[in-house]
């Protein structure tokens, strides 16, 4: 057999079905690479939100660090305020002492102010009697 080419009825038969095959799924065809290119679209997208989403991980995990740093600088001077507040109402409590000690003193001092203003009193009136029998002494002396 000599060749001649492809058999016209073939490749007529061919081209028909490649035209049925076209018409029945061309535009499933058309869709799945309009599909397809949207999915790449979407899939380069979501690997830009990974990225996006990795850094801000990162940003996250520095933010924790920070935080955590300060909690426990927190805690630090919690503890510290503590210490001092005890030591405050140590010092109120002394100073509460002290005041009532210095009234308790007051008090004795004005009693003693007191009695020495009384004791003053009497000393003068017994100079004054002292003077007088003295006159009287001197006039009984004389006369």
């Amino acid at each position: 057999m000599e060749e001649c080419g492809p058999c016209p009825v073939f490749v007529s038969f061919t081209l028909a079905f490649a035209l049925q095959l076209r018409k029945k799924h061309g535009k499933n065809l058309s869709q799945g690479k309009k599909n397809l290119s949207q999915g790449k679209k979407t899939v380069s997208q979501v690997k830009k939100n990974l990225s996006q989403g990795k850094k801000n991980l990162s940003q996250c995990k520095k933010t924790l660090s920070q935080v955590k740093k300060n909690l426990s600088q927190g805690k630090k001077n919690l503890s510290q305020g503590k210490k001092i507040l005890s030591q405050v109402k140590k010092n109120l409590s002394q100073g509460k002492k002290t005041f009532s000690q210095v009234k308790k003193n007051l008090s004795q001092g004005k009693k003693t102010l007191s009695q020495v203003t009384k004791n003053l009193s009497q000393g003068k009136k017994n100079l004054s009697q002292g003077k007088k029998n003295l006159s009287q002494g001197k006039k009984t002396l004389s006369g």
